[in-house]
């Protein structure tokens, strides 16, 4: 079984070597490939060649995962939720955002479309949009925010979006690369106009998110405005969104910067082993 995962994992470091990816057509042979050889019963030589095609297959999805360009710097109306805890500044705060309806059919311009009851994009009164598809996760900033972001909420906003990309600075933190691995198709701020409109919490959503907001909203409540709640947030939830320079500074000084950035996942770990 080693040697099956090794070879697997082989397979996968294999496409990372590749300066382009291969065109669809060799899946297909690699297909046929990992038919005969499994009717050989090679397994090694079976998970290398299908650690190959499921990192093909899964670059090749995350890649399809961009914002079109006909709707780069357009206005958009997004119906979505809130999927992570948001991180918050002085001027703005920046979170992770799933639209609920990924398919925007008005005129790329954004004129004249509107937003029906359920979600759905209407088309422009032209008729002149053709449907367009919207990444799965958008990574969105709202400047002077007049309202307080939660994971799991729902939200009507008004953005202008961009395609990921980064700077090529040598050494420098490589930030497209990093909302490639984020599942990220998109950036973009939100509109102050037309006002962004709370739909309430997603009664759909579950997730680890919303268990990490609600322990933050109880952490809040009961220590108010004490020094040690951004220490206490990241120990225990892994947020360290309201941790300061200063503090981070005193954590690089004494080693300690690691208990921070892991033990929140750690303990988290912990409690769902016990809850089970």
């Amino acid at each position: 079984m080693v040697v099956s995962a090794l070879s697997f994992l082989a397979g996968l470091m294999l496409v990372q070597q590749f300066p382009i990816l291969p065109d669809v057509k060799w899946l297909v042979v690699g297909g046929v490939l990992a038919g005969i050889i499994a009717w050989l019963r090679y397994w090694r030589c079976l998970f290398f060649v299908v650690g190959v095609l499921w990192a093909i297959v899964f670059a090749m999805h995350r890649l399809s995962d961009r914002l079109p360009e006909q709707l780069e710097g357009a206005e958009v109306q997004v119906v979505g939720t809130i999927a992570d805890l948001p991180e918050q500044d002085e001027k703005r705060v920046r979170f992770d955002f799933i639209p609920r309806d990924r398919v925007y059919a008005a005129n790329p311009s954004g004129t004249g479309a509107a937003i029906t009851r359920d979600g759905v994009y209407a088309a422009n009164q032209s008729g002149t949009g053709s449907g367009q598809q919207l990444p799965a996760k958008l990574r969105l900033s709202w400047y002077y925010p007049d309202q307080p972001i939660k994971a799991g909420q729902q939200w009507v906003f008004t953005v202008k979006l961009k395609r990921v990309h980064g700077t090529m600075n040598p050494g420098g933190f490589d930030y497209e690369r990093w909302l490639f691995t984020e599942g990220v198709g998109a950036t973009g701020y939100v509109r102050p106009s037309p006002k962004p409109v709370l739909l309430g919490r997603d009664s759909a959503w579950s997730s680890i998110s919303v268990w990490r907001q609600s322990i933050t909203d109880q952490l809040s409540s009961a220590l108010g405005n004490s020094a040690s709640l951004a220490l206490i947030k990241a120990l225990t939830i892994g947020d360290g969104n309201s941790v300061t320079q200063e503090q981070w500074e005193v954590f690089r000084k004494t080693g300690t910067t690691h208990l921070v950035v892991i033990s929140g996942s750690h303990i988290g770990l912990i409690v769902k082993n016990i809850a089970i």
